[in-house]
């Protein structure tokens, strides 16, 4: 399967003694749902932003690449950022009632957006907003185009919000979503997760998803967890993605069974692995030193110095 997007060894900073990324170096698989799992501050989100370049002020990028399919994006100029966000990468943000103007229409918006980037007609582009609406099963699409959004639902200006991104760049090629279901409840949650499985089956496209619920990560293929800026541990679904979603019938019939992922421990450059924070509370280590070793049959084990 051709790979879309890599990030290689990348590393980004606020300043000199602050690592946001701390040589992560992950690929995307074309087609697929990633999940990238991580608590606050942990570099989940600068690491999707920085695809785009929209890190926090500050943000640099200080050595490593970023390809996007085969061109590296990692210092590209913003007019030809803009054009490559213009036609083939979509983001949604966690808070999006705060991406949309309260004293406008949700028409009128939409209208707007799909005519700044693409060769629409007014009549064109209604017909598209209509039609993504419905897509996403906001209920009565006619007349959420009159809606304004002070009168929506955190849940539903999500789906909006979704909805403008996908018809704005009309079949987008990688779609990333910061925390698309921090704002949100629980059935809303998988809503939106079942939203995603449905773009990701009619259009094809890869779909990259930052957040701290770790019950997302249960839903998709593959999940990559970041610890401290760097890549600790990944999760890939032992059944095929297709059967493990029919057999749940679904995003939307709640939680994936536990059991259904292998976890990895991912190696960095110079083999280091990051040790679960579980473990080390089992461990009971009264400093930062662990005693390694490998049994009789191969078996790595970690233990308290004694």
């Amino acid at each position: 399967m051709e790979t879309i997007l890599q990030w290689k060894d990348l590393c980004v900073a606020y300043n000199a003694d602050n690592l946001a990324v701390d040589q992560v170096s992950i690929s995307v698989q074309q087609g697929s749902i990633l999940a990238i799992v991580g608590e606050s501050g942990s570099g989940k989100s600068t690491l999707v932003r920085s695809v785009i370049g929209l890190m926090s002020a500050g943000g640099e990028v200080t050595s490593g690449r970023i390809l996007y399919r085969d061109t590296d994006i990692t210092r590209l100029r913003p007019s030809l950022m803009r054009k490559l966000r213009g036609k083939e990468i979509a983001m949604v943000f966690q808070d999006a009632r705060a991406c949309l103007n309260p004293r406008r229409t949700i028409g009128s918006q939409f209208v707007e957006c799909l005519r700044s980037h693409a060769l629409f007609t007014a009549k064109e582009a209604r017909a598209i907003a209509v039609s993504a609406l419905a897509d996403v099963r906001l209920p009565d699409p006619e007349r959420m185009m009159e809606t304004y959004t002070f009168e929506l639902s955190g849940g539903m200006c999500q789906r909006v919000a979704l909805a403008m991104a996908i018809s704005q760049y009309v079949q987008p090629k990688l779609l990333l979503a910061d925390e698309p279901t921090g704002s949100v409840d629980t059935k809303t949650t998988d809503l939106i997760m079942d939203m995603f499985r449905a773009v990701n089956n009619a259009l094809g496209t890869t779909i990259v998803i930052v957040t701290h619920d770790r019950q997302i990560s249960k839903k998709v293929q593959r999940a990559v967890a970041i610890r401290d800026g760097k890549t600790s541990s990944e999760f890939i679904m032992k059944q095929s993605y297709a059967e493990r979603i029919g057999s749940i019938g679904g995003f939307n019939e709640g939680d994936a069974d536990e059991g259904v992922h292998q976890e990895f421990a991912v190696l960095d450059k110079a083999g280091r692995v990051q040790i679960p924070g579980e473990i080390l509370e089992k461990l009971k280590l009264s400093d930062n030193k662990v005693r390694i070793s490998m049994d009789d049959s191969g078996q790595i084990v970690l233990s308290a110095p004694k």
